[in-house]
């Protein structure tokens, strides 16, 4: 502004314009091609704000796609995962592809597009993981802490709403947690959802009858993707939160497919083999069950028994952590040593996993309880 005249904005690119139209626009025709990471940001602009990238910038950025593989992993990273953290970010993965950046960040995305799926599957595993990342943007929004009657108008999220909203707080202050830096839990779990089915292509196989399978895609796909995160420089804990995300990410659907009520002895099972990630799987699982077609409208009674699953493994989690994660200790290696005359080695392990299931199964009270139940597992054998 000229302080002499502050009415006057000096505006030599013609910027107050383009803000007003919606427009991003690049400041040279030399913008890009000095730093190729532009055109990630300016991706990301475009979809936090909901402005639109001029013709000729988008040219540049398509021309210079190529030169992005030359930046820093650090750098692509950090604005990759702000693409995944802002309020669209299915809109920020299509327009990355679109404009061929998307390979220079995550190259194992290529290999989904075009691989089918059988029913209820109506989506290639490409515009499937697509669709799943904005279900998840969906799903937090409906749980977000201040409650959004909008968002939670649509029946099937209003179902999420009132089954899971009770632990909205806690579920904000376990997606805002910081892994690394300034990079909170939610980013890594939007990475989650983009890298969950890495591993189909691979592992696809058609039986028979015609149907299609891709048996241990997570098991491939959880490798495939630490080795994405890996290659950006993302940290060991970030890495290991992933991982364990992707691999388990079918583990909560698993449960509500089960006819029986889900017991106390699956609940622990589940974070004890996921920990804190089950939290994000719980959430994911809600995406990819929605994701399974362009419609996003699944039969409500099965959805119905998933939201209902889902919510059973958070108020575990979030109120009764005694049972689901860590139940407290009743007996140690030590006493087993005492009591029974056993050397220290894996046995002993081995007998306080089960007690420890035992304990959150509602089978083992108290310390005499859990000594009667070592008792009997070493006459059994």
């Amino acid at each position: 502004m000229d302080l002499a005249d502050p009415e006057s904005i000096l505006d030599p690119l013609n910027g107050e314009g383009d803000l007003r139209l919606k427009i991003i626009r690049a400041c040279s025709p030399a913008a890009i091609a000095d730093d190729p990471l532009r055109g990630v940001r300016a991706i990301r602009l475009a979809a936090q704000l909901d402005f639109k990238i001029d013709k000729e910038t988008r040219a540049q950025i398509r021309a210079q796609s190529a030169a992005l593989g030359g930046v820093s992993p650090e750098r692509r990273r950090d604005e990759f995962i702000r693409c995944l953290g802002g309020p669209r970010p299915a809109a920020a993965l299509r327009a990355l592809d679109l404009l061929g950046l998307l390979d220079y960040l995550a190259p194992e995305l290529s290999a989904l597009k075009g691989v089918t799926q059988s029913p209820p599957h109506r989506l290639d595993v490409w515009e499937h993981t697509l669709a799943t990342v904005a279900r998840l943007a969906d799903v937090l929004t409906v749980l977000a802490p201040v409650h959004d009657v909008d968002a939670a108008s649509e029946l099937t999220l209003g179902l999420v709403s009132v089954q899971l909203g009770r632990h909205r707080q806690a579920l904000h202050q376990h997606l805002q947690d910081l892994l690394s830096g300034d990079r909170p839990a939610r980013w890594l779990l939007m990475l989650a959802a983009l890298l969950h089915d890495v591993g189909k292509p691979e592992t696809r196989t058609v039986d028979p009858d015609g149907r299609i399978r891709f048996l241990n895609h997570e098991t491939l796909g959880a490798e495939m993707a630490a080795q994405c995160l890996v290659r950006l420089h993302f940290s060991g804990d970030e890495v290991k939160r992933l991982k364990t995300i992707v691999a388990h990410h079918m583990r909560a659907r698993h449960l509500s497919k089960q006819d029986a009520p889900v017991t106390r002895r699956a609940i622990y099972r589940f974070f004890r083999d996921t920990g804190e990630a089950g939290v994000d799987i719980v959430l994911l699982s809600l995406a990819d069950f929605l994701a399974k077609d362009d419609a996003g409208t699944p039969p409500q009674a099965e959805w119905a028994r998933h939201v209902a699953i889902c919510a059973q493994l958070l108020t575990a989690y979030f109120e009764r952590p005694e049972e689901a994660v860590s139940p407290s200790t009743l007996i140690t290696g030590h006493d087993l040593i005492a009591e029974f005359g056993l050397e220290a080695g894996p046995q002993l392990g081995r007998l306080l996993d089960a007690v420890r299931e035992a304990q959150a199964a509602g089978e083992v009270p108290d310390r005499e309880a859990a000594l009667v139940f070592v008792r009997e597992r070493l006459a059994d054998k």
